[in-house]
């Protein structure tokens, strides 16, 4: 029978203590020594088995610092208010950002290497081919040898440290509903209630909490986007704040303005969605809070048991692969999946090294939208161990598109599978569908929208007033006459 519970972060520092982890921190500088050794032999003319070595100790260092880096994050995400986690997560992003600068010589002179001698060296290690062409494409990106090393040690004390701000603020949130004292997630499970007045409580209650803290968020917010355009934009030379994203992502410009422009000329599709959802709950038009409201069937309540029986079973079906990869996610503990103040809202997958299996965090509230986050997170989770077998560090992840695609591939086999068992919540799922399709779709171009827009206007000194207004009036443009 599977229960909600924590994880067991064993895998990753065996005796899954803080000073276990430390280990992999002192292991990773013995490393980083061993690579320094090479700078002087590192020349257009350095020969492929010395060019060779080096890689493998990054490919070494790579595993040892990034053990260190997801166990920090791991614990901090179990509790935001564990300040041992967050002291030593600070530490991991300090002592990296250091090795980062000692080792820069590798990338900035890699870059500036004749062609012919690129191709030979990238040629002589094809388990990171990929890697190293990307380092070479991002080659008009690169700052001098100081400018590189400011900006890593200001990132550890300026973007990350506001992230741990926002992090610890909102992880000891708590929200009255109903004369109780909840958390995030269980808030958000009422937003898909099947009782109106449940649901805007919901929304109201959440709301109430964060409009307290607007202020600071919004300088928080304002703080993160001024620091992104200086270094990217004004520094480094992207043609705008989106483009850093999509050269992570290998994707050309225009090929997302392209998704966006078309997404954005259709939304007229989800306008005729929700005014067929208003009808069917007996409204003229949706207000925000019917938004993701349950359309007939889905009351039924899935424990965190049969949810995970069910999921297991759909990815049986497809694919004894699929099964065994997600079932050794239970057997090894690898699930954060009970609800407790202080931990991450929503869910995620992180998956580190190819050597060790993903770890998942998720806030189980039994529902069947929670049994579809179970199904989406071990759809990123399966992606990365299949593509583990046979990738190293450097090309094991996945760019963003590709990732979501396999999330998104799992719950629609989810909701297949409940489709053929539970032909009774038959209409539910299909609008349950429709939901998902239009958050992953048509909400999240306008989040996007929004986020081009908010960095023009923060460029030009916007304020958080500014900032709510424009949100505003993109959302009443976003929704049209279909949503009040």
């Amino acid at each position: 029978m599977f229960k909600k519970e924590s994880w067991s972060l064993k895998d990753i520092v065996p005796n899954d203590t803080f000073e276990g982890a430390q280990k992999f921190l002192d292991s990773a500088e013995k490393i980083v020594k061993k690579i320094e050794s090479y700078k002087k032999k590192f020349k257009p003319s350095i020969s492929t088995n010395n060019f060779r070595n080096i890689v493998d100790l990054l490919e070494d260092y790579s595993g040892h610092i990034h053990r260190a880096f997801q166990y920090a994050n791991l614990r901090v995400s179990q509790n935001s208010h564990d300040q041992e986690a967050t002291a030593f997560n600070a530490k991991v992003s300090s002592v990296y950002a250091g090795h980062a600068n000692r080792v820069l010589w590798f990338s900035l002179d890699f870059v500036k290497f004749p062609e012919k001698d690129v191709k030979r060296l990238i040629t002589s290690v094809p388990k990171a081919g990929y890697y190293l062409k990307q380092v070479v494409a991002g080659k008009d990106f690169l700052l001098t040898d100081k400018e590189e090393k400011i900006i890593n040690i200001k990132n550890v004390n300026g973007v990350s440290a506001i992230n741990t701000i926002y992090d610890i603020v909102t992880g000891g949130f708590t929200f009255n509903f109903k004369g109780k004292e909840i958390t995030e997630s269980e808030l958000l499970g009422c937003v898909r209630d099947t009782n109106p007045k449940v649901r805007r409580e919901a929304y109201n209650s959440l709301f109430a909490v964060f409009k307290k803290n607007e202020s600071l968020f919004g300088e928080l917010y304002r703080s993160i986007v001024s620091d992104w355009h200086k270094e990217y934009v004004e520094f480094r030379g992207y043609k705008e704040p989106i483009s850093v994203r999509n050269v992570s992502n290998d994707i050309p410009d225009k090929v997302v303005e392209t998704l966006m422009r078309v997404t954005n000329k259709n939304q007229k599709v989800w306008h005729k969605y929700f005014k067929l959802k208003a009808k069917l709950l007996k409204t003229k038009k949706l207000s925000r809070y019917n938004l993701y409201a349950p359309i007939g069937g889905a009351d039924e309540k899935m424990s965190f048991d049969k949810g995970t029986t069910i999921v297991l079973d759909t990815f049986k079906e497809f694919s004894p692969d699929f099964y065994s990869c997600a079932k050794r996610l239970f057997d090894k503990r690898h699930i954060h999946s009970s609800i407790v103040k202080g931990k991450d809202r929503g869910g995620f997958c992180s998956g580190s090294i190819p050597s060790v299996d993903p770890f998942i965090l998720l806030n189980y509230t039994d529902d069947p939208r929670s049994v579809s986050v179970l199904a989406h997170e071990l759809g990123h989770a399966i992606h990365f161990m299949l593509a583990s077998r046979k990738q190293s560090i450097f090309h094991a992840h996945s760019a963003l598109p590709i990732a979501e695609t396999a999330s998104i591939f799992s719950e629609l086999l989810l909701i297949e599978k409940l489709k053929k068992e539970k032909p009774n919540i038959v209409r539910s799922l299909l609008f349950q569908q429709i939901d998902n399709a239009y958050a992953s779709i048509g909400r999240q171009v306008e989040f996007v929208s929004f986020e081009k827009k908010a960095h023009e206007l923060i460029k030009n000194h916007g304020s958080t007033d500014d900032l709510k207004k424009l949100y505003f009036e993109m959302v009443k443009n976003h929704f049209g006459s279909s949503v009040v």
